[in-house]
């Protein structure tokens, strides 16, 4: 009978541990409890999934004196080369995921046109109280660079997300 193993209580004691108190709390914090898209939950858990790799358990080793380990033969050349590769495109991520993607956000909302009062966006057309939106070239112009700011936040948001995925491998410390 299964329930006289002495694995099956310990395989229950963990599994119950781990309801109550989550192994990984810093990612099931990222997840919202309310509706999210799949295309903003996948990014948000990937960067957050490298942030922590990075500031949490200091895994990145692009920058580390290897010539010790080489000379006494820990390592190979050819295994330092393929490290500083992998972990200097994740630093890459990083650095766009910490420092370029807030500037970008900030450019992103600094880009939209000030918003006025409703009385000031539209104006009578006729007699009988209908009223027409007001649309002028400069606030075309504001959401033409609204858009081109998205476009860079995508194609960059995209380049990280496939170095993410590239080099998933090594995202163990």
């Amino acid at each position: 009978m299964r329930i006289f193993n002495k694995h099956y209580w310990w395989d229950l004691k963990y599994s119950l541990q781990c309801l109550f108190n989550p192994k990984q709390k810093w990612l099931t914090k990222e997840i919202p409890r309310t509706w999210c898209d799949k295309p903003e939950l996948i990014k948000s858990l990937l960067f957050t999934c490298l942030q922590n790799y990075v500031e949490e358990e200091k895994g990145l080793r692009d920058e580390y004196d290897w010539t010790e380990d080489l000379l006494k033969k820990y390592v190979s050349e050819d295994y330092v080369a393929n490290v500083k590769k992998c972990d200097g495109a994740l630093r890459e991520a990083y650095n766009y995921i910490t420092v370029e993607r807030v500037e970008l956000d900030k450019k992103y909302w600094a880009a939209f046109p000030p918003t006025r009062s409703f009385d000031e966006m539209f104006s009578p057309v006729d007699k009988r109280g209908c009223e027409e939106l007001i649309f002028n070239q400069r606030k075309k112009d504001c959401y033409d660079k609204v858009l081109l700011v998205e476009a860079e936040i995508e194609k960059k948001d995209t380049e990280a997300l496939l170095t993410i995925i590239k080099y998933r491998g090594h995202l163990w410390t």
